[in-house]
């Protein structure tokens, strides 16, 4: 439903049923399309030598990269001068800012810190067209200073966007960000939370306090949340997470996340 509202036009295709096992679908397309695309981004990586990315492969369909030596590399080669071949694909290429969305070729900014997630989303929007060339896949691309944020930038603005939220936009964006699309509260939890306080959205949760949170029951066992898993949730809707991009290039479904500064960039 979701894809739906994003996409009218969205046509539904049948997931191909596995001979050897009549009933369930065959994956194999999926993990060829997984394979093209990972690929193409070790090729990405092997290209930049000693500032090479950190490449995390989370599932089939997400993906991390730690941009943070690469862009560092080029701040101090090239400052804050962009390639004219980067602003060319910027068309689809969005700022989240405090207040609200502005096309990435109208924003400008004498922060340095900014410069450094500017120049992520640059190399965001040169991976996603070199994907889109090499493969034929769209991808969309998440931008921020960890990898939550960029998870939650990778899905504000799909299809085949790239989207950079800035930290002191969480406000903002939190408004629009449904309280199951936060990691971690797509299930059970996040339904318990959103009946027992009565909100729906990232930036409803903020204004309660972890005491609150921690007070809330789950229905299917009566126990209350506690303390250190509603601290976790709390730092969640207030976009607070330490999680580092860890190597790993192979494991299992499909989106991108890049971090940069342990910052992230999400396909």
């Amino acid at each position: 439903q979701k894809a739906r509202a994003k996409c009218p036009s969205l046509k539904n295709i049948k997931t191909p049923e596995r001979s050897d096992n009549p009933g369930h679908p065959d994956y194999a397309i999926v993990r060829q399309a997984t394979n093209e695309i990972v690929e193409e981004l070790k090729c990405i990586c092997m290209e930049q030598g000693a500032l090479a990315p950190i490449f995390e492969y989370s599932s089939r369909d997400e993906f991390y990269m730690d941009v943070t030596e690469l862009v560092k590399g080029i701040v101090r080669t090239q400052g804050e001068q962009f390639p004219s071949e980067i602003v060319d694909i910027w068309h689809n290429s969005i700022v989240e800012t405090p207040n609200g969305p502005v096309p990435a070729i109208d924003w400008r900014s004498n922060s340095r810190y900014e410069i450094k997630l500017f120049w992520g989303l640059g190399l965001a929007s040169m991976i996603l067209e070199r994907i889109k060339m090499k493969t034929g896949f769209r991808v969309s691309v998440g931008i921020g200073s960890n990898k939550l944020i960029a998870k939650l930038a990778c899905g504000l603005n799909k299809p085949a966007a790239v989207t950079l939220i800035l930290p002191y936009a969480l406000m903002q964006i939190g408004e629009r960000v449904k309280l199951e699309d936060v990691p971690g509260l797509g299930g059970k939890t996040g339904g318990a939370i959103k009946k027992a306080l009565k909100v729906d959205t990232m930036k409803g949760l903020k204004c309660f306090k972890v005491s609150d949170i921690a007070m809330v029951k789950l229905p299917s066992s009566g126990a209350v949340l506690g303390y250190k898993k509603a601290q976790e949730i709390f730092d969640s809707v207030n976009g607070i997470n330490t999680d580092e991009v860890s190597e790993k290039w192979a494991s299992s479904s499909i989106t991108t996340s890049s971090t940069m500064y342990r910052k992230g960039m999400h396909f």
